[in-house]
């Protein structure tokens, strides 16, 4: 599930605006094994997208053909994936994705890299990630 990435800010700015905490998922800075320092990006290019994605302003970059970069952070490594989000993709295997705020917006892609970037240094990723992983 994704999220726009102008939403990422207000995803640490405090405890109230955590969306976590609105979705009832685990705080994992609990555990002892937690590092916040595993944030990372993965970039994507989509190979098929619902035509409500173009509707919705935030979602409008999910167009089949382009590369996109998600950013995993802090907040949605899951430790039962060795401190990986949900979603993130296997290399050479298409996947697929749906937005959360936007229900009919979804599709599937393929990782476009081997590894994920720890710097978000990718060409999608310079400015800012496009999405949050949720």
């Amino acid at each position: 599930m994704l999220l726009p990435g102008s939403l990422s800010h207000s995803r640490t700015a405090n405890q109230t605006s955590d969306i976590r905490k609105n979705l009832r998922v685990r705080d994992p800075s609990e555990n002892p094994q937690y590092d916040p320092e595993k944030t990372y990006c993965v970039e994507f290019e989509v190979l098929k997208a619902s035509k409500a994605c173009r509707k919705e302003p935030n979602y409008k970059a999910l167009k089949e053909g382009e590369r996109v970069c998600v950013r995993c952070e802090a907040e949605a490594l899951h430790e039962g994936l060795g401190w990986r989000c949900q979603g993130h993709g296997v290399e050479g295997r298409i996947t697929r994705w749906s937005a959360l705020s936007a229900r009919h917006c979804h599709g599937k892609w393929l990782r476009a890299q081997a590894e994920p970037d720890r710097t978000c240094s990718a060409r999608t990723c310079k400015n800012e990630s496009q999405f949050i992983f949720v």
